[in-house]
């Protein structure tokens, strides 16, 4: 009889074949000893290993399904682990191949069958495989069901530190969004209003989670269940004013044409990148056009195609289409709509944040902290803080600025919306 030594050593020779047929001559003589198991486990993976091309994915899940038969114990620690990182590698190459779907859901049902112990970092790295392809793989909700949350370690909700030294999104952080994101594309009502109630208390218990109250609302808002949006809403809108999701979300709700322009244009006048708004804007352009600002909604199709050229993405045909109607002819785009948002941004401040828009003289700035001191016509004094230092430098002792106060700080420094020199 072939001994596990034997194999081991037909395999680091690359004899595969051989090595496959003394694992089975073991298995076939002792099927429950554990030495046997282990000669064909590992056979099994430089089967798998060899085929983990592109083109021989048939040949890589007729290996994986070897491994259930074997009946392999949880305390595999070693060659789940490698199982584990090879699939991932092939899960990898899935990425963006719009034909990868069967071998995913495929890859899938094999894995179920594995018997690795959860919570375990095995268990999670198998989520970490799947979450790869969490943007292109209808099936990505039902995978999250099956893995089931109840099994994230406390280490999946901690966030690590890239090579550049930027912060990472926690594996749970990264999960919730996903599966959420996937309800929200693929989801049914039932599904999403079984899954509404945990996203709440995650939200509730995960304040750093920033995005996920923005999935909670869409979620909500999908069902019909604009109150409950609502909910979340209002509060989210004192905490993060300057974040264009939460006016973006808002908009969503509003119907009246008035109230949803004078928000759209608090959204568009938040400081996010061109990248992160590019859906938002093309968004406005639409609802410019629709309510009769011709010459601002060409300039924000100009915008979302100088925008998508820059970074080389794709112009929709939608927005192409826009651009050659008969409406934009002979029209002149607006030279910028900055003013234009900004006015009516200060509407939405004043409606939905109570915000007091204010005038005052700049009593001290200091540079090397970032702060600016003031007073008020009527003796009121306080302090914020600014984030732009080619803004702070230009500003001196005696200047008069205008203010929108969102908070008034009493112990630290108040929060401010918007500012700038005027006179």
């Amino acid at each position: 009889m072939a001994r596990f030594s034997d194999v081991n050593k037909l395999r680091k020779e690359g004899r595969l074949r051989e090595a496959y047929l003394s694992a089975r001559e073991m298995l076939t003589e002792d099927p429950d000893n554990v030495w046997a198991k282990r000669a064909m486990m590992w056979v099994v993976y430089d089967y798998a290993k060899k085929n983990s091309s592109p083109n021989k994915r048939t040949d890589f899940l007729r290996c994986l399904k070897q491994i259930a038969p074997l009946a392999i114990e949880e305390d595999e620690d070693i060659y789940y682990n490698a199982m584990m990182l090879l699939t991932r590698n092939v899960v990898r190459k899935c990425v963006g191949d719009p034909n990868s779907t069967l071998f995913l859901t495929e890859l899938f049902s094999i894995i179920q069958q594995w018997s690795v112990p959860k919570p375990s970092s095995i268990y999670s790295g198998i989520l970490q495989t799947f979450l790869k392809v969490k943007d292109q793989w209808p099936s990505f909700a039902d995978f999250c069901e099956w893995w089931d949350f109840d099994n994230l370690r406390s280490a999946d909700f901690e966030a690590n530190l890239l090579p550049d030294g930027k912060r990472d999104f926690p594996l749970a952080e990264k999960a919730y969004m996903a599966y959420s994101k996937s309800l929200l594309l693929h989801g049914s009502n039932n599904k999403i209003r079984d899954w509404l109630p945990q996203l709440m208390r995650i939200v509730e218990e995960c304040p750093s989670y920033q995005f996920l109250p923005y999935y909670f609302v869409k979620l909500s808002l999908k069902i019909g269940d604009t109150p409950q949006a609502l909910k979340l809403l209002k509060p989210l809108m004192l905490k993060k004013s300057n974040e264009f999701w939460i006016w973006e979300l808002l908009a969503d709700v509003e119907n009246d044409p008035q109230e949803k322009l004078i928000i759209l244009s608090k959204a568009m006048n938040c400081h996010s990148s061109e990248k992160m708004t590019i859906v938002l804007r093309e968004k406005v352009a639409v609802f410019l056009l629709e309510n009769g600002f011709v010459s601002e909604s060409k300039h924000e199709f100009e915008e979302v195609v100088r925008i998508r050229d820059a970074n080389r993405w794709r112009v929709s045909d939608d927005v192409k289409r826009y651009l050659g109607a008969k409406v934009f002819e002979g029209v002149s785009s607006s030279r910028d709509n900055e003013l234009f948002f900004k006015k009516h941004a200060r509407e939405a401040e004043r409606k939905y944040l109570g915000m007091e828009l204010i005038e005052a003289i700049v009593v001290h700035v200091n540079e090397a902290k970032g702060y600016i001191s003031f007073t008020t016509n009527d003796r009121r004094r306080s302090f914020f803080r600014v984030r732009n230092k080619k803004k702070l430098q230009k500003v001196s002792v005696g200047d008069r600025i205008e203010l929108q106060v969102v908070v008034w700080g009493k112990e630290g420094p108040s929060k401010i919306s918007a500012w700038h020199t005027i006179g």
